[in-house]
């Protein structure tokens, strides 16, 4: 089965960067004691003050399950399965909590070995931290080939950070000096060029800037490069400040009956097929079933607002 993950404008919410497939996992039945398993029952998640929303009929999903061997292979490339989790993520953090973009560039004479790419990306990490200890840090490793150089044509690495919790004026010189030192540069231009920090003037921009480039699909096959996305500041530091949950919405989780959950996911497809474009409704793009699970980005709000109307057109 699939669903859609869409950003759609609603009551006061925004255009974004376009829709995209997002697969519905299997949910596993909830086993009693006598051995019987019970379906999950239909529930809507929220993500208040963020931008994610999901709704499932809990349909169950067969008999006992087998268990399975699961081997995790080579990381080839950026999957799509990875682009949903970086979107799904990015949506759950609060609306008002503003990142900074910084985007991480080699010089012209880079290490080809892609342990040391990683190495020296955990240096300046273990920097960042040891300065800002609350920081946040969710980061994409994207392939590119050189433009200009003795290595023109070659496929390089760079990377895309979204930083949370470090002013953005104190990064402005702090990554430039760090990236610099840490990759052993020695070449001006690069410490001039080589890295490019920007200040997020809305939460748009960080779903832009999200689809555009942490979510870029590869276009070549990259086996040994290791994992191409993460999060640095998942816990928080020792003295509790910091970590992922701080920065996410708080996760509203409701039971709903079947037909209140089906008008839900009829009205969250319906929403997810609007195209806008600079605030204006201008048509309605093609979008997957639903199946029994359907997942949005958009303003989480106004599903709250809108969930109590669903519930009585459905009771009444």
């Amino acid at each position: 089965m699939t669903g859609n993950l869409a950003t759609v404008p609603q009551g006061g919410t925004e255009p974004g960067p376009g829709g995209a497939g997002l697969s519905m996992y299997h949910i596993s039945p909830q086993k009693i004691p006598d051995g019987q398993f019970l379906a999950p029952k239909p529930k809507i998640r929220i993500y208040r003050g963020a931008s994610l929303v999901s709704c499932e009929l809990g349909k169950p999903r067969g008999q006992k399950g087998k268990r399975h061997d699961w081997r995790r292979g080579q990381i080839t490339g950026f999957s799509k399965q990875s682009r949903r989790r970086v979107l799904r993520l990015v949506s759950t953090l609060r609306r008002t909590v503003a990142p900074v973009f910084v985007t991480l560039t080699y010089p012209d004479l880079f290490p080809a070995d892609p342990r040391t790419w990683k190495i020296q990306l955990d240096n300046l990490f273990k920097r960042l931290v040891r300065s800002w200890p609350g920081a946040v840090v969710i980061w994409r490793m994207e392939a590119k080939p050189r433009q200009t150089g003795v290595n023109t044509g070659k496929i390089a690495p760079h990377f895309h950070l979204l930083v949370y919790g470090v002013p953005y004026l104190a990064l402005l010189t702090w990554i430039p000096r760090s990236w610099y030192e840490v990759v052993g540069s020695g070449d001006p231009r690069h410490f001039n060029a080589g890295t490019r920090v920007e200040q997020v003037r809305k939460v748009e921009g960080v779903l832009y800037y999200t689809s555009k480039y942490i979510c870029k699909a590869e276009n070549y096959p990259l086996p040994g490069w290791g994992r191409f996305w993460g999060i640095v500041g998942r816990k928080p530091d020792k003295q509790g400040t910091g970590g992922l949950k701080a920065i996410q919405g708080d996760v509203e989780l409701e039971e709903l009956d079947e037909k209140t959950a089906m008008m839900v996911l009829r009205y969250m497809r319906r929403r997810g097929s609007e195209l806008w474009h600079k605030g204006r409704y201008i048509g309605r793009r093609k979008v997957p079933g639903w199946g029994t699970k359907y997942t949005l980005i958009c303003n989480a709000e106004f599903w709250v607002n809108a969930l109590p109307k669903i519930k009585n057109l459905a009771n009444g």
